[in-house]
């Protein structure tokens, strides 16, 4: 998997999916006032290339509601995957939670987070109950094993290992550098997993109580009951 911005160059998604690509996060807002140029274009001619397409939005300090709304509407609610880019420390985890509960409640999908450091040092060693309904799409530069916050997050779902990444069709950018992402499962899992809806709760069920029957007792019961009494 990439993640691309308007920094990184593409020349053809097609080489890019022939060399193993399966799926673009591409940065689409941030704050509540930028948009990215390039987001558009590519969304069509990725998804014309069969790729997979994800958008992710990079949070600022600042009103999390207005935000998410602007977010929303540039890339639409009917996306297969949103992403909340969580790198900037002035952005504390009520922000957070309160910028995925808009975007969850706007769309009806749960975003992924995508963190590295930051979310590591606000956390810290701590569960977090409501973040940890969330997937996490961690980000750290090793060859080796990373490490996460495991106490919110068991395992991570997606993992951007480098930034100094190669891929057929996309140069990356005026250095060539590229990010590169794991994902742990199989492909079609991946494809299975983009794409994730946030089920509706269902309506509590009511049964429906008839008049209360009264059992007669018949000739056998009265007589056992006459025969106790004695």
């Amino acid at each position: 998997m990439v993640d691309l911005s308007h920094w990184d160059e593409v020349d053809s998604f097609e080489d890019a999916k022939d060399d193993g690509a399966v799926g673009i996060i591409h940065k689409a807002t941030e704050s509540n006032n930028y948009f990215d140029p390039t987001h558009n274009q590519r969304k069509k001619d990725a998804i014309a290339a069969g790729l997979l397409w994800g958008a992710y939005h990079f949070l600022r300090p600042g009103n999390m509601k207005d935000q998410a709304q602007y977010f929303v509407s540039k890339v639409g609610k009917n996306l297969d995957l949103y992403a909340a880019d969580h790198e900037d420390e002035g952005v504390s985890l009520d922000d957070l939670k309160t910028f995925l509960r808009e975007v969850k409640r706007l769309t009806g999908k749960s975003p992924i987070i995508y963190s590295g450091h930051v979310l590591k040092e606000q956390l810290g060693e701590r569960h977090d109950s409501e973040l940890s309904q969330y997937r996490l799409w961690l980000a750290q530069y090793t060859s080796g094993t990373p490490s996460w916050p495991k106490a919110t997050f068991p395992q991570w779902w997606l993992w951007q290992y480098t930034e100094h990444g190669e891929c057929d069709g996309i140069p990356g950018d005026s250095e060539g550098n590229l990010d590169l992402n794991k994902y742990s499962g199989t492909k079609q899992q991946l494809i299975d997993e983009w794409c994730e809806e946030v089920s509706p709760k269902p309506a509590p069920r009511t049964k429906k109580r008839g008049p209360r029957r009264t059992k007669r007792r018949g000739p056998r019961a009265k007589a056992k009951k006459a025969k106790r009494q004695s």
